[in-house]
């Protein structure tokens, strides 16, 4: 059957436990280990591929060898340090949309789900597919240029789909299935653009400290 559509918070006035269980829900997927991880991968792997890469990191590189990867160890405690202090606001964010779209007893569901060992799988696999090449090139040939839930989608839930995939076992499908096909699975569908904008918003905002 046809997943539900959801434009937008469906529940009013969530009960404080429901607007507590949201915001878990969004500390599971958006942990600080995980954020960390995500963090590693792009400064290990993609920054100096796409700094390498910039015309005006080439021309710095040639008078001044090594420094890109100065750069990059001076940004890398800057970042990490802004982000995980802005994280709360992110948990915040997203945990509203959650609320605002499942019921308590679906909240319970999710983190169920989230918590079980496929749930974890599933979580750690999304960050370790995390490509954030494409990105990063668009902050650099842009620094003003805003982030938007495309970009989320190309750097994070599509390569994380395709790790998923290349390495699920038979019995992880079945529970992915299981998951999925199911009343609160099928309500997750419709509500990503809603998450990804969120969190895309949440990018965005400004942070005095990180600008600094």
């Amino acid at each position: 059957p046809p997943a539900p559509t959801v434009t937008g918070p469906a529940i009013a006035n969530p009960t404080p436990a429901a607007r507590a269980a949201g915001v878990e829900v969004a500390r599971l997927l958006n942990s600080e280990a995980l954020t960390l991880g995500q963090s590693r991968k792009m400064f290990d792997e993609s920054m100096p591929k796409v700094l390498g890469a910039d015309p005006n990191f080439r021309i710095a590189e040639t008078a001044y060898p090594g420094v890109t990867a100065a750069v990059i160890t001076a940004m890398r405690p800057v970042v990490e340090k802004a982000a995980i202090a802005r994280l709360p606001d992110l948990w915040t964010r997203l945990g509203a949309v959650y609320s605002g779209a499942f019921t308590e007893a679906e909240l319970g569901s999710l983190l169920t789900f989230y918590r079980s060992p496929t749930g974890e799988w599933m979580i750690t696999q999304v960050m370790e597919g995390t490509d954030m090449i494409n990105l990063l090139a668009k902050g650099v040939a842009d620094p003003d240029a805003k982030i938007e839930g495309k970009d989320l989608t190309d750097a994070v839930t599509k390569p994380g789909i395709a790790r998923i995939a290349g390495s699920m076992t038979p019995e992880r499908a079945r529970e992915l299935m299981r998951f999925s096909t199911g009343p609160v699975g099928r309500k997750l569908v419709p509500l990503n653009p809603i998450l990804l904008k969120t969190a895309a918003d949440w990018a965005n905002a400004p942070s005095p400290e990180f600008d600094k």
